[in-house]
């Protein structure tokens, strides 16, 4: 069942602190029954110790219990306790309260713990606190779900704390939470838009119609005479090692094949072979002459 209007949280609002207060006396029937039983606690076995033990952490989750209930030191809560907070219902606070009443109502089953050890007036006491916090745990986790508004998110708690003005404070956490989920969400947009502007910008791939390169200087040859040809020569290994060379490599230029007719003008004839002076028959050589 979920509430609708104000006036069933106006209702809710009486019911719930109503519930509180029986809360916090079936608590302190859980202190005053831990207290009975540790003090009538018997050392005839070796363990006993662990027995009182028992009982004072009983008496100091009942007594943290009450401190959750009454409203104090409610930011620890919030952080540590989430179960014990606003934020949620009587969940938590009614399972804690079925196991503590289960815990004392079983302890009953110890000799220690008898009617006759324990006396009537305590055994009466202890007794009514188990049943007492068994109660009241079943109606706390009735209550949780009776007056809360899943849709509106508003536990049982609120409800206890705020009466009708649950429903409304509850609207506007949850303008404010949609305002603020909004603009996290515009912020992150923007955040990734400009990562993603600069992430494209750094890692731009080339175009294939880059600018073609500036012409570099062209070099001058160097002159053959400024360096030893000792100096030119390329890298050989000597025992091992490669001997680079000092100087430049040397410029390699591959001359045209001779033009003979350019250099000598056909206007000009070759002179007859049988004119040489090794076909003379004339033992003595002598000149000869072009025009003979």
């Amino acid at each position: 069942m979920t509430f609708s209007t104000k006036s069933l949280a106006g209702s809710g609002y009486v019911i719930l602190n109503v519930l509180k207060g029986m809360n916090i006396t079936g608590l302190l029937a859980i202190i005053a029954a831990s207290v009975f039983m540790l003090i009538k606690t018997t050392t005839d076995s070796s363990f006993f110790f662990f027995d009182a033990v028992t009982h004072v952490v009983v008496a100091s989750v009942a007594i943290f219990l009450i401190v959750s209930e009454i409203g104090i030191f409610s930011g620890y809560f919030a952080r540590n306790w989430p179960l014990l907070s606003l934020e949620h219902g009587f969940v938590g606070l009614a399972s804690a309260m079925v196991v503590l009443a289960m815990h004392v109502l079983a302890c009953l089953n110890k000799p220690s713990n008898s009617k006759e050890h324990l006396g009537m007036a305590f055994w009466r006491v202890v007794i009514m606190a188990g049943i007492l916090n068994l109660i009241l745990g079943v109606f706390n986790l009735i209550a949780s779900f009776a007056f809360r508004n899943s849709t509106l998110g508003i536990t049982a708690r609120q409800v206890r704390a705020r009466g009708a003005e649950a429903a409304d404070l509850a609207a506007i956490q949850r303008t404010a939470s949609t305002a603020k989920s909004m603009s996290s969400r515009i912020t992150a947009d923007s955040s990734l838009k400009q990562f993603r502007t600069s992430t494209k910008e750094e890692y731009t791939l080339p175009s294939y119609h880059s600018p073609s390169p500036e012409p570099q200087q062209q070099r001058t040859p160097v002159s053959p005479s400024l360096y030893s040809r000792a100096t030119w020569c390329s890298k050989k290994k000597f025992f091992g090692r490669r001997k680079e060379s000092v100087g430049p490599p040397l410029p390699v230029n591959i001359s045209a094949p001779y033009d003979f007719e350019s250099q000598f003008p056909p206007t000009i004839a070759r002179p007859d072979s049988t004119l040489h002076p090794s076909r003379d028959t004339e033992s003595e050589t002598h000149r000869w002459r072009a025009d003979r």
